[in-house]
């Protein structure tokens, strides 16, 4: 049985999530209009079903998301969701405690990411069984989903376009076993060490062996691309890509969102950052956190900054970034 919702139309955006309703109103330099301007009334039931997409809100935009009555949370111009589905003009997408629906007037759609899921999956030159091979992906990769043509996708890996069969691919990381690493400042990461030489040249040198290990690793992958969603080995988002680092060179499990991992570790100070610290910026105009890198030292950290960029190091003085600091944690 369908429920009929009532839904406050403001003057700039809508949207509603399931449970809740979700309003939102155009962000000025100085205010944000909240006056209601009228009501109307919308039927959200059934919808088509939609993988490996990506909603992300326009400029100018933000969205409260109320739960009851009671304002729960705020997505700022430039936050991202996984997309679920759509119906007619609105997109249902996912949200950190469930799952909602927006206008689709007010976020642009783009391709997300999928997963493979088994391991030596073949990346070929065409969609067909008999093409050439490009490449062998691991269990795990990440992929930008370019096109869905049923029985194959159109992927991306890095700078590889490609296409597998869709039956490889999820639209959720699989659970991988990791090697379980001691983070002891004592132990021996030679071995780590040694199998990280790409990009390294310029690794600094650390006090102990783990934070070796991190900062090894972290940029051994300077150069892979952003892609939202991704966790790695190739492509990463911002908290992707500290995540990643943190599990396969110390066996550390961090939470997988920025915000989440602002609220773990030790608080330090940004006058007393030691190299492996994490540090943590506000990218979206909301104030709170949306962004993570690693501090490698000497001012600088490694991140994987936005879309269209790729992992590197980027000075957390410079003016963009020193505005926009809230917090470190060292993990270490």
């Amino acid at each position: 049985m369908k429920k009929k919702i009532l839904i406050p139309v403001f003057a700039s955006v809508m949207a509603l999530s399931v449970s809740s309703i979700v309003n939102a109103d155009e962000v000025n330099d100085s205010s944000q209009n909240k006056d209601d301007k009228t009501n109307t009334e919308l039927n959200l039931g059934e919808y088509k079903e939609v993988k490996y997409k990506v909603a992300k809100i326009k400029d100018g935009v933000a969205i409260k998301i109320r739960e009851e009555g009671q304002v729960q949370n705020i997505a700022y111009s430039g936050d991202e969701f996984t997309v679920l589905g759509t119906q007619g003009e609105w997109v249902k997408v996912k949200v950190e405690d469930g799952e909602g629906w927006l206008a689709t007037r007010y976020v642009d759609i783009s391709e997300g990411v999928g997963y493979t899921n088994a391991d030596k999956v073949n990346l070929r030159k065409d969609k067909s069984e008999s093409s050439e091979v490009i490449e062998e992906l691991e269990k795990g990769s990440s992929l930008l989903v370019l096109e869905d043509n049923g029985d194959w996708l159109k992927v991306k890996d890095g700078e590889t376009e490609g296409y597998v069969k869709s039956s490889y691919i999820s639209d959720k990381a699989p659970v991988i076993e990791e090697p379980q690493v001691n983070p002891s400042i004592d132990q021996n990461v030679d071995s780590t060490n040694n199998n990280q030489q790409n990009n390294n040249s310029n690794v600094p040198t650390a006090n102990s062996n783990a934070v070796q290990a991190v900062l090894n690793l972290a940029y051994s992958k300077q150069g892979c691309p952003y892609v939202w969603g991704a966790e790695g080995p190739n492509t990463f988002d911002c908290s992707g890509f500290t995540q990643y680092v943190y599990r396969n060179a110390v066996g550390k499990n961090i939470p997988r969102t920025s915000k989440a991992q602002s609220k773990y570790g030790q608080t330090v100070s940004k006058a007393n950052l030691q190299p492996g610290d994490l540090v943590f910026f506000t990218t979206n105009g909301s104030g709170s956190v949306s962004h993570v890198g690693i501090y490698v030292g000497g001012g600088n950290m490694i991140h994987s900054p936005s879309t269209g960029k790729t992992v590197s190091v980027t000075s957390i003085n410079s003016s963009y970034y020193t505005a926009r600091f809230v917090t470190a944690k060292r993990i270490l």
